[in-house]
């Protein structure tokens, strides 16, 4: 059976993947679906000749023929279309989402999954991970900062 019956048979729609790939925990159950049914993303890599594309676009790509954006091309996207959302923070926090965003451009969505990302040096703010969260009102409101990101990288 060839990738695209597989996930087909799986999840039917572009929209029973994207929903669950939003939620970093609900990505890793699907993901391990996926690769118990013998589809890996290293392969998805290969047949689709893009590694700098989103697994998730490499999956629907091969799935259901959808387009293959790159991640940077994900991530101007959030950026001219969703200003007024990542603009609702301020000045710092926005560096702090532009910073994300960008270590997702080069790395992939699992760099928003771990927060102690923010503690590395290249970091635009300064500070622990409490003192950054600091900047959006709280650990809490960073995590939905960042879980609002995620969505809105994969809203088209």
């Amino acid at each position: 059976m060839t990738i695209h019956v597989k996930v087909r048979t799986l999840y039917g729609t572009v929209a029973k993947i994207r929903s669950p790939w939003c939620n970093p925990k609900q990505r890793a159950e699907l993901i391990s679906t996926l690769e118990s049914r013998g589809i890996s993303f290293e392969q998805l890599a290969k047949v689709t000749g893009m590694p700098d594309a989103d697994p998730f676009d490499q999956l629907i790509h091969v799935a259901f023929n959808a387009p293959l954006p790159s991640r940077c091309q994900r991530a101007e996207l959030v950026l001219h279309e969703h200003r007024d959302l990542l603009d609702a923070h301020g000045s710092q926090a926005r560096e702090v989402l532009d910073h994300l965003l960008s270590k997702y451009t080069d790395h992939g969505v699992a760099q928003l999954a771990d927060l102690h990302i923010l503690e590395l040096p290249d970091v635009p703010v300064r500070g622990t991970v409490i003192e950054i969260a600091d900047l959006f009102g709280g650990v809490k409101e960073l995590k939905e900062a960042t879980r609002r990101l995620q969505n809105l990288i994969y809203a088209a």
